[in-house]
């Protein structure tokens, strides 16, 4: 204000007057937009700064305060599960998680079934009109999830392969549960692996690779030999040698090779068969040796190929024998 002789005189506020023109053209002032937004974390924000960067400023760091999730994805085959080992199974899986987080799961014939324990699946699956054997199952799903959403454990099972995944925010539970699930599928009674072809059947490979190269140097030595010219031993012409064929014991020598490669085979391919994956919901796994985990139609078929790889060696040493005989 400024007083005169004549009156006092108002004079506007330069910062006032600033605000009213602000306010007139819908806009707001950097001190008052500092006021009405401040910042979350409770530090004073430059009065400069524009209220879109504050605003990102705090939700960049409400980001970080979250750890990323972690996921390990594991694949075993050869799993040899009856209802024993599912129920081992599934109470390692669900351990540390609530009895409403876990939820079973099957689908057949266009049909999923859910439910919160196994007996309950089983009996809605024995209960629905569906064709086929019910005690038959081709996938069983075990799902344990926070309602959060921090953690959660799967694990799909087949006849061929279990496919496990565990995810979480904490890493020391996250590999602590992926490693309890991994020993558990590993152990010698459930015979899981993470390779997809068993021991046995690289064995069994190598065998029948054995099986047929015996099996070709005996027809060899019955067919070709006899009419071949090797060589001639000191002192002996061409003519006595030639046309001379191999003596019997040589092919009972190169028979019982073949024999012993054919066995192992026959043997390979049993235990191979033995050790396949199996999924037993409603029953459980013949325990003992591997000849007694087999089937009866797969027991008799490892004797007929044992009586038939017999049965061929047994053909070729007596032709040898015949040309024996006329040479």
């Amino acid at each position: 204000m400024v007083t005169s002789g004549i009156g006092t005189v108002r004079m506007p506020h330069p910062a006032l007057d600033r605000q009213r023109v602000i306010t007139e053209l819908g806009g707001t002032s950097p001190h008052v937009a500092q006021r009405e937004s401040p910042v979350s974390d409770g530090r004073n924000a430059d009065p400069e700064t524009p209220v879109a960067e504050v605003a990102c400023r705090c939700k960049i760091n409400s980001m970080t305060t979250q750890p990323p999730a972690i996921t390990l994805k594991h694949t075993y085959y050869r799993c040899r599960l009856g209802r024993r080992q599912l129920d081992g199974l599934f109470a390692t899986a669900s351990s540390g998680f609530s009895t409403d987080a876990v939820e079973l799961s099957t689908e057949s014939h266009n049909r999923t079934f859910r439910a919160a324990a196994l007996d309950d699946l089983v009996a809605a699956v024995r209960s629905a009109p569906l064709p086929g054997n019910p005690d038959q199952w081709s996938n069983l799903t075990f799902t344990a999830k926070e309602a959060s959403g921090r953690c959660a454990v799967s694990v799909q099972l087949t006849p061929e392969h279990a496919e496990v995944t565990v995810t979480g925010s904490d890493p020391t539970w996250v590999y602590g549960a992926d490693a309890q699930i991994r020993l558990f599928l590993e152990d010698e009674a459930v015979g899981g692996s993470s390779k997809s072809r068993s021991e046995a059947h690289r064995k069994m490979r190598s065998a029948v690779g054995g099986v047929f190269l015996w099996t070709f140097v005996i027809v060899y030595a019955v067919v070709w030999y006899p009419g071949s010219r090797v060589g001639a031993p000191p002192g002996a012409t061409g003519a006595e040698w030639v046309n001379k064929p191999l003596p019997l014991s040589s092919l009972l020598v190169l028979a019982m090779f073949a024999l012993y490669f054919a066995v192992r085979a026959v043997q390979q391919w049993a235990r191979d068969r033995a050790g396949r994956g199996r999924l037993a919901v409603t029953g459980e796994l013949p325990a003992g040796s591997w000849w007694k985990t087999l089937s009866t139609a797969e027991q008799l078929s490892a004797v007929g190929l044992l009586a038939a790889t017999l049965a061929t060696l047994g053909t070729l040493v007596s032709a040898g024998a015949d040309v024996f005989k006329n040479g």
